[in-house]
């Protein structure tokens, strides 16, 4: 029978070899793994390269084949831009170079010095390329009165190169054109006057906040092209009121007398359990209107909810028969949030809702 000293130093032995062992293991895992996606995905491939080569910045194998893998990456990618470009789609190919410059960054990072080939200028070719493509498409929407569509493509033509030709000058004029001055109004506000003024001023900021390209708020329906009508539905609450409920416990516990002998001692508690439970639902209906022709272009709805409780106990007793989450228990709380703030609760989801809504229909 081996002693401890011996298993110790056995241990001391073995988990080293183990350690090693099981590196290696995991070594020849992401070798074989990279190997198989080299040629499908070599970005993928590269991925488990790099996995390798942390636990083992030595494996020759790991380097030989990241040099592999670079010149694999840097060939389909020189094959891809010449097919994007044929096709005339040079925005794909810079997402694909973007791509290539951010997996030549992890190269250099690896051990072996290897790099994938890539022209440095090859990136401010490509978003030249893509600019001129998108200006082109939004000079010519807007030649045919296409506003929308002229922005749209004038936005990204800046987004590939900042304040290319006079880009800047057209997209202001072609959103200025596509823009819709919208007038957020509740068409029932004197049924819920409160709630109304949080959901109209709500949803003009809950759009303008995720910045959409062709709307405006407005203050008043003179100014406005669209009526935003929003017609609070239904508003129920609902309160439990102060519900109770009753338990007791009896535990045997052991005291120790004067005599210092130990007996057997019950001790009994008994509590009581106060919760009180509110809640609050409020539907609202929300169309869009072209003022000029009366049409309306989205109809939808919102629906929120919201809720509270409170709960306290009261105990009496021995305290050693009263269950722990009992006596973590408040013994005195507020009621739990009433209608009107709940309400208003609801009417701030639902506002941010038909924000969402209103901003889908001129992002």
């Amino acid at each position: 029978m081996l002693n401890s000293q011996a298993v110790s130093s056995a241990a001391r032995v073995l988990l080293p070899i183990a350690l090693m062992t099981l590196a290696g293991c995991k070594s020849g895992a992401y070798i074989e793994a990279a190997g198989k996606l080299r040629m499908t995905n070599p970005h993928a491939s590269l991925e488990y390269v790099g996995r390798c080569l942390e636990g083992d910045p030595e494996n020759q194998e790991a380097i030989d084949l990241l040099g592999e893998v670079s010149k694999i990456i840097g060939e389909q990618h020189e094959a891809k831009v010449a097919e994007m470009i044929a096709a005339g789609n040079p925005e794909e190919a810079l997402a694909d170079c973007d791509r290539v410059i951010a997996s030549a960054y992890l190269v250099r990072s690896m051990p072996g010095g290897r790099q994938i080939p890539h022209s440095e200028d090859e990136r401010n070719r490509l978003a030249k390329s893509a600019a001129e493509k998108f200006y082109a498409l939004g000079v010519k929407h807007q030649g045919e009165g296409n506003h929308r569509e002229a922005a749209t493509a004038l936005v990204r033509t800046l987004g590939f190169q900042e304040g290319y030709r006079d880009a800047q000058t057209r997209l202001d004029e072609s959103q200025g054109q596509a823009t819709a001055l919208a007038w957020v109004v509740c068409s029932n506000a004197g049924d819920h006057p409160d709630l109304a003024r949080i959901v109209v001023g709500g949803v003009g900021t809950a759009a303008m906040e995720r910045k959409p390209l062709f709307l405006q708020i407005v203050e008043s329906e003179a100014q406005a092209t669209v009526r935003c009508i929003v017609e609070i539905q239904t508003l129920t609450f609902e309160d439990s009121g102060w519900e109770e409920k009753e338990d007791s416990r009896e535990v045997t516990v052991k005291e120790k007398d004067e005599q210092g002998v130990i007996y057997n001692r019950k001790k009994t508690a008994n509590w009581t359990v106060f919760t009180r439970r509110t809640s609050c639902k409020l539907t609202a209906h929300f169309k869009i209107e072209d003022i000029a022709t009366g049409r309306a272009s989205v109809a939808d709805k919102a629906i929120a909810q919201a809720g509270d409780s409170a709960a306290f106990v009261e105990w009496f007793g021995d305290k050693e028969a009263v269950p722990k989450d009992i006596l973590a228990m408040p013994n005195k709380v507020g009621d739990p949030k009433d209608g009107g703030v709940l309400g208003q609760e609801c009417a701030r989801a639902v506002a941010d809702d038909l924000g969402q809504k209103l901003f889908q229909a001129f992002k």
